[in-house]
């Protein structure tokens, strides 16, 4: 008869979810000092789980977190160090695997309660754990889909599944606050400082002894931009990481439209690949990171690409929308407990999309009758107005003139000729190609665009 765990024999769900989050604060080594206060925090955010659990806890209580490392302790999970006062200013993991782990992780790191798992989650997962890792060569993902399907989603979902085990960091060039100066997309060398600065602070529990001041330090070389940042972070930083470590960039698509940075950043990440992340020789191990890279080639059109801008590198999925069983699983986590025919015209009006999905469940949430959603979709109060008035807007620049004359022939049911401006539109989710046939997306996009006439016209 198989002997269970500890863990599994006494440790209840929440606190199961207490110990996954005290191990995700731990740094390589498996410890936590007390100079940069890391201790601190951690009590704190454990005090703060269980407040976030109970519901009844108005302020984190650090004596009830103590207590709770204490009882880690005795199960032989950690050792604490203990200072003046008994404050712990050591924390060591004794254990390297939580038996319970998959299972507590779906409930412990949700970035939300209406995220659904799809089939290229498990697929991230299963490409990114530790024990399917080849060791000749790092992996290159790329995700792709046109706005609002849920890639950055995706990413931070992944993200924090990866960090019980692994060093990851997460850069994201649209929303992460040391990317918002338009001024840094238009020098390589500072966007290049930039990124490793952010990459830095994102995995600075696992690299201690790395500082900002070393990266200044080192920044005054003369050597070119790709050169500095490349060895910056392979000696200084993926080299001194002693544990699997992954690197994930969200909407890598923001670097469009900046010549100083558009194209010899793609031709950075294409070196990477080739020089940095496959096996070069038997006494040079890698210590490049895998990559997962997400973009929306929906904006390809509006700045004039028309090829992939990393084609033939690394591994390409591509997301789609949602299927209806999992649009009956988001409406699920909204509290409607819908079967396939109540689904239906919801699909039939904006597909599986998830942020229109979004968007139609919120309102419902609201207090918004079905009747009335389903009736606004093209006046000047519809929820989706904001959504559509981008994809008017683009159609509307000079620049898409071809574009648009070729959806207004699909928009009336005729065939078009021109084969780029299709794929555009298919890029930017507008159309879909079923079996040869194409056809407007949804209804929605048919119902707006038809009540709009011939009146909206390209500007000339």
């Amino acid at each position: 008869m198989n002997q269970q765990s500890p863990v599994e024999n006494e440790l209840q769900p929440e606190k199961q979810e207490a110990l996954i989050r005290l191990r995700q604060k731990l740094n390589a080594e498996g410890k936590l000092s007390e100079e940069d206060r890391s201790i601190q925090m951690s009590l704190r955010q454990l005090a703060s789980l269980w407040e976030y659990l109970s519901k009844k806890e108005k302020k984190p209580n650090t004596t009830k977190a103590r207590k709770t490392l204490e009882y880690f302790e005795n199960l032989g999970y950690i050792s604490v160090e203990r200072s003046q006062g008994a404050r712990p200013s050591t924390i060591t993991w004794l254990n390297k695997e939580l038996p319970f782990a998959p299972k507590a992780l779906k409930r412990v790191v949700p970035i939300t309660p209406h995220y659904i798992d799809r089939s290229i989650d498990r697929y991230l997962l299963e490409k990114l754990q530790t024990e399917t890792r080849d060791e000749k060569r790092a992996e290159l993902i790329k995700i792709k889909g046109s706005k609002g399907l849920g890639k950055t989603s995706l990413l931070k979902q992944i993200c924090n599944q990866l960090q019980l085990t692994q060093a990851v960091c997460f850069i994201d060039l649209k929303n992460s606050t040391c990317f918002h100066d338009q001024k840094i997309f238009e020098n390589f060398d500072t966007f290049l400082h930039t990124f490793t600065r952010a990459l830095i602070e994102e995995l600075k529990e696992s690299i201690a002894e790395t500082s900002l001041i070393d990266l200044q330090q080192y920044w005054q070389e003369e050597l070119l931009p790709g050169e500095k940042c490349t060895n910056y972070l392979k000696e200084k930083v993926f080299a001194k990481i002693h544990r699997p470590k992954t690197m994930i960039i969200a909407h890598l698509d923001e670097i469009l439209g900046y010549e100083a940075i558009q194209e010899p950043f793609i031709k950075l990440i294409r070196n990477w690949h080739e020089t940095e992340m496959k096996f070069p020789r038997h006494d040079r191990p890698i210590v490049w990171p895998y990559m997962v890279i997400a973009y929306s080639h929906g904006e390809y059109a509006r700045y004039g690409v028309v090829y992939s801008v990393l084609e033939n590198v690394g591994i390409e999925k591509e997301l789609t929308e949602f299927t209806k069983e999992e649009v009956i699983q988001l409406a699920k986590t909204y509290d409607l407990q819908w079967e396939k025919k109540q689904i239906h015209p919801l699909f039939e009006l904006v597909g599986g999309h998830p942020q229109l999905l979004e968007i139609a469940f919120r309102k419902l949430e609201e207090g918004i009758s079905f009747q009335n959603l389903m009736q606004s979709t093209t006046q000047i109060d519809s929820p989706f107005l904001c959504h559509l008035l981008k994809l008017e807007e683009f159609l509307n620049e000079k620049k898409s003139n071809k574009i648009k004359e070729c959806f207004k022939k699909i928009l009336k049911n005729e065939i078009p000729t021109d084969r780029i401006s299709q794929i555009q539109l298919l890029r930017m989710g507008l159309i879909t190609v079923n079996k040869g046939k194409i056809e407007i997306r949804c209804q929605l996009y048919k119902q707006y665009f038809e009540s709009l006439g011939d009146g909206n016209e390209s500007n000339e």
